[in-house]
């Protein structure tokens, strides 16, 4: 219990695309203080925040936000120059538009805005934000490291991973894991760019990445997923 103790006043975490909060139970259990959490199902977000009392004793439900991340994003003192930029084009899947369009508006928000606001020194920002830019692969294999990179992550159809890196480069956190489907593996040269994108951004992270199966850790299901972790430069050599 003390170091549950200790570990919730040293660790402060974010969890874009939060789910249900699958990730955010495990950091729980562990001890970390969840300060923000976003998703745009409704679904979701309203099973997140009934089971918080018990997954996150002390956390406000009002911090399980409800809405696009893009209008979280603009709570943030971004430049203005950045601020002219959040139109451009994206590319959607018919399940993202519909849950865009069930999702309550929050970009008038102040109450959000406040939340948003307020959360600092963040230490890890964890997620598992959905990354579609296929079409990227055959020219990412040309090129540098930086403009492959680029490429991949200005993809209008990875807008929403664009969003899950400016909020890392934004808060600058220690750690950073980002949780997605074994079948981005099958893909050419898919599984460097997500290293190669979380590696450029903001300062730069170490970044290493590696498929886990649930039935390893304890659940009867045989679930395979991937894990990448960045671990902050600056850090990451001490």
């Amino acid at each position: 219990n003390l170091f549950k103790l200790f570990i919730m006043k040293s660790y402060k975490y974010i969890d874009l695309f939060s789910g249900a909060g699958g990730l955010s139970l495990g950091f729980g259990d562990a001890g970390f203080d969840l300060k923000l959490a976003n998703d745009i199902s409704t679904d979701e977000v309203e099973t997140f925040r009934e089971n918080l009392n018990i997954t996150h004793p002390g956390t406000k439900k009002e911090n399980i936000v409800l809405g696009d991340i893009t209008d979280l994003y603009r709570f943030l003192d971004v430049p203005r120059n950045e601020s002219a930029q959040l139109s451009l084009m994206s590319v959607q899947t018919k399940n993202e538009v519909n849950q865009k369009n069930k999702a309550v508006d929050i970009s008038t928000n102040q109450e959000i805005k406040n939340i948003v606001q307020s959360v600092n020194n963040i230490d890890v920002i964890v997620g598992g934000p959905p990354c579609q830019g296929f079409s990227v692969m055959g020219r990412a294999k040309k090129g540098t490291q930086s403009l492959r990179s680029f490429g991949f992550v200005d993809d209008p159809r990875n807008l929403l991973f664009k969003y899950f890196l400016k909020f890392v480069t934004q808060f600058n956190p220690k750690i950073v894991l980002i949780e997605n489907v074994k079948g981005i593996t099958s893909a050419s040269n898919y599984r460097d760019l997500i290293e190669l994108s979380l590696g450029d951004t903001g300062g730069g992270y170490y970044v290493s990445s590696q498929i886990l199966n649930a039935r390893k850790f304890g659940i009867p299901q045989n679930r395979e997923r991937i894990f990448f972790i960045g671990v902050r430069k600056d850090i990451g050599k001490k």
